[in-house]
């Protein structure tokens, strides 16, 4: 028996931690809670939408046409036709699923400006500059020691070099540092945003829920941890009891209830931490179908009060009298499920404030818990007690009156400033309403089939022809004569009884055709299916069905105009997105306090890997953003357009990154570093070949040197040639001339001029083999400036080798797919 949520107040809020341990307070929560969202959900509605959409349409809705009389007796309702269903709803559902998942939906991670959050993290801010400390001491010595070795090799005394010169502009510094810290967490926060998705299964939740969305007109997510890993769920509308209030979303909500049937095994596996035996065997006796030997009893209140005094404290006098006066066969209700109810909501939690003194003597206040013991000897002066925001949450098994709570009042893992780990949307904007496909289609789906079953009910009882023919002519077995003729178009009858054919005058044809009605019965049938796509936005040019005769733009222009509907319900669900992410963000911070450093596949089907430690992970401060405006669009767009015109330029891994990325922040990081390589690598091939050039200059300086000396030698030695030759003619002179006075002085005179040519000889051969000497440097001069040159010139072709090869393999991959 379901008691309305107005029996009793929902309980205080505000009390302590003994007093929501007590069954009454714990019990009323969740029975409130439970009750409130039954009142306001009819989910026996959202589950008759469905069975519309599996074309299960109730009788109730073709009362009048199938029994237009009201009669209570049967076989005035068996028409010659049968009530068919001509589904019309779900390909226009498949489609705005189908479109969803086509379109593109650009989600970005965003750290927070360290300057925005000093007052709302102040930790982080001190981390952040701590960090911009760190770097700056590092950047600035390691330029001091560079400082220092290039004077010791230009020869200067480094004790001149002035520190404050090398010191950069500190402000500066920081900005740009807090830049590239932003930078630096929002790709971290990307790429932790891209791991949730893989591993949650994020694109089938998704596809789930906007179907959930456009077709009953409302949709539910969950996410909760378990162990070191986040779980995400999509809920069924059927099993979801929100309780709303002013807000849009229903993770702002105060309170959420939701059903779960569970046979009676997968109850112990799920809370067979939580359980005590007296739980277990009261469970086995009422809720174990398995234990047929056990006879089956009605639960009273008397035999509820025996196994649960204390949880009977949560009913009031009212709901004990009328638990005594009805008994229930639980396990013959449960039809072999147990019903299970988790509940969350939005309380107040007790905590402290102490006043203490500080290590430094000055008065400072610290946030305890409730049962802290105030401590004189370490400073503490005073406490105060106050409440702050703390989302509970609790589970019921079975229905209020045959009720275990396993789990009575618990505060969730991770409290997002009173934020429901449940979140969904049940209107399309505030005050709108639903949008719902299948309740807007219905009256048409309904319309249709009744014209299809009149349609049919025609077809079956006219025969367009009849032939009217005198009895006694057919008289004598006439069920087999009338088969024949409707068989084989003939009728022979016994002229011998008619043989002034005065019977066979009477035989007449009358024609009963309703070809045109049946024709305007397919019309209307038709026209019904189209009007109904019109009130869904779906038109012909949405469908494909374009004709020749339409232009370009005029095509385009009708499918903006139909999808104008569309834009506001994707949007809105787009938003639900962005704040799920959030809280996954979130989640994982405690899911994944250990670190992270896995590989995983991303939405583009590469494969990845992350690597974020434990205190950086605790330390993001990021929000989601949903980028899908036209300004976003195209702004990606120009990216990718620019990506292309790079990779004609052989700027391939840069276009690669433009076109696989999703978020403009992460592509604008990288192309800058692809960038800054481009422009590092330009550097060093200018560099390069200004050696080539300056290379090339000495070699030919060398050359100049050379062929001078060479000259220089050939002079010099022609000069020593012909004063030989001077020397030789006037000895020789002196050889011919008649004085003979002294043979020795002539002998040894003759003696010097053989020494001095042999001096002579041995000279120019010296001077000879200098010179090729000379050559011989001069040739491997020429060598090895031929070697670097050809080197230069194979390093620019490699290069040139490697861009067209990644052309290619990326022109071939995109032509297999």
């Amino acid at each position: 028996m379901i008691y309305s949520h107005n029996t009793n107040n929902f309980p205080n809020q505000k009390v302590t931690s003994a007093e929501k341990a007590k069954p009454e307070w714990y019990a009323n929560c969740i029975d409130w809670i439970i009750d409130a969202g039954i009142s306001m959900n009819d989910r026996n509605k959202t589950k008759t939408k469905f069975d519309i959409l599996h074309g299960e349409i109730p009788d109730s809705y073709y009362k009048k046409t199938l029994n237009p009389y009201n009669s209570a007796k049967e076989k005035y309702t068996r028409f010659p036709a049968t009530m068919r269903n001509y589904d019309i709803m779900s390909d226009i559902i498949r489609r705005y699923v189908s479109e969803y998942i086509k379109s593109e939906h650009i989600f970005t991670v965003g750290s927070n400006n360290p300057n925005l959050v000093i007052n709302k993290n102040r930790k982080l801010r001190e981390q952040v500059n701590l960090l911009a400390q760190q770097t700056f001491i590092a950047q600035f010595q390691a330029k001091y020691n560079e400082a220092i070795q290039e004077a010791q090799q230009n020869g200067q005394n480094p004790e001149e070099i002035n520190p404050q010169d090398l010191m950069p502009n500190i402000d500066e510094f920081i900005k740009k540092f807090e830049e590239d810290y932003i930078d630096e967490e929002s790709k971290k926060g990307q790429d932790l945003l891209d791991y949730i998705r893989s591993i949650t299964e994020d694109l089938f939740i998704y596809t789930q829920a906007y179907f959930n969305y456009v077709a009953v007109g409302e949709c539910y997510t969950y996410t909760d941890i378990r162990g070191d890993k986040i779980v995400k769920e999509c809920i069924n509308p059927i099993d979801a009891y929100p309780i709303p209030n002013s807000s849009f979303f229903v993770e702002d909500h105060d309170m959420f209830a939701r059903r779960i049937l569970l046979t009676y095994q997968q109850v112990l596996d799920m809370f067979d931490d939580y359980l005590t035996n007296k739980d277990k065997n009261y469970l086995d006796e009422c809720y174990n179908h398995s234990s047929s030997d056990k006879k089956v009893v009605s639960l009273t209140y008397e035999k509820y009060f025996q196994t649960y005094p204390d949880v009977c404290g949560k009913f009031g006098n009212e709901e004990r009298e009328l638990f005594k006066d009805e008994g229930t066969f639980v396990r013959d209700r449960n039809t072999g499920l147990i019903e299970v109810w988790h509940t969350v909501w939005r309380g107040m939690s007790r905590v402290g404030i102490v006043t203490y003194i500080n290590e430094i003597g000055m008065q400072s206040e610290k946030t305890v818990d409730e049962d802290y013991k105030l401590n004189p000897e370490a400073g503490d002066i005073e406490i105060k007690y106050i409440y702050i925001p703390q989302v509970y949450e609790g589970y019921r098994i079975g229905t209020r009156n045959t009720a275990v709570y396993p789990i009575k009042c618990r505060a969730v893992l991770c409290s997002r400033d009173g934020k429901l780990p449940y979140n969904g949307i049940m209107e399309i904007l505030p005050g709108f309403g639903k949008f719902s496909i299948i309740e807007i289609i219905s009256p048409f789906q309904i319309f249709r089939n009744i014209i299809a079953f009149h349609r049919e009910m025609i077809i079956a009882k006219n025969k367009m022809l009849i032939l009217i023919i005198p009895q006694s002519l057919v008289a004598s077995n006439s069920e087999d004569k009338i088969y024949k003729m409707a068989a084989d178009g003939v009728l022979m009858y016994d002229d011998t009884e008619d043989s002034n054919s005065l019977k066979a005058q009477q035989i007449r044809l009358l024609n009963a055709n309703l070809n045109n009605y049946i024709s305007e019965l397919t019309q209307l049938y038709e026209s019904v299916k189209l009007e109904a796509r019109e009130l869904v936005d779906m038109n012909e040019q949405r469908y494909g069905q374009i004709a020749q005769s339409a232009g370009v733009q005029n095509t385009q222009e009708a499918i903006a105009r139909s999808s104008m509907g569309s834009i506001l319900i994707v949007n809105i669900f787009d938003e639900l997105r962005k704040r799920d992410y959030n809280r996954d963000i979130d989640y994982a911070k405690i899911a994944f306090s250990d670190g992270i450093n896995e590989a995983f596949w991303n939405d583009q089907r590469e494969r990845k890997f992350i690597s974020i430690d434990a205190d950086s992970l605790l330390s993001l401060d990021l929000s989601t953003t949903v980028n899908n405006s036209e300004k976003d669009k195209q702004q990606l767009e120009q990216l990718r357009q620019w990506a292309f015109n790079a990779s004609q330029n052989g700027e391939l891994d840069m276009a690669i990154e433009a076109i696989t990325n999703n978020n403009i922040a992460a592509i604008k990081k990288n192309l800058k570093a692809y960038s800054e390589i481009k422009r590092k690598h330009e550097e060093d091939m200018q560099q390069m070949e200004s050696m080539l050039k300056q290379q090339e200059i000495q070699t030919k300086l060398q050359e100049i040197a050379a062929k001078g000396e060479e000259d220089r030698k050939t002079l010099e030695l022609k000069y020593y040639y012909e004063m030989q030759m001077q020397n030789t003619e006037l000895n020789m002179d002196i050889l011919r001339s008649p004085n003979t006075e002294d043979d020795n002085s002539t002998e040894y005179e003759r003696n010097r001029l053989e020494r001095e040519k042999l001096q002579a000889q041995s000279d120019n051969e010296a001077v000879k083999n200098t010179i090729q000497r000379e050559k011989l440097n001069l040739d491997k001069l020429k060598i090895q400036a031929d070697l670097i040159n050809k080197a230069a010139d194979r390093q620019v072709k490699r290069d040139d080798m490697n861009v067209k090869l990644k052309i290619a393999k990326t022109n071939k991959n995109k032509y297999d797919k």
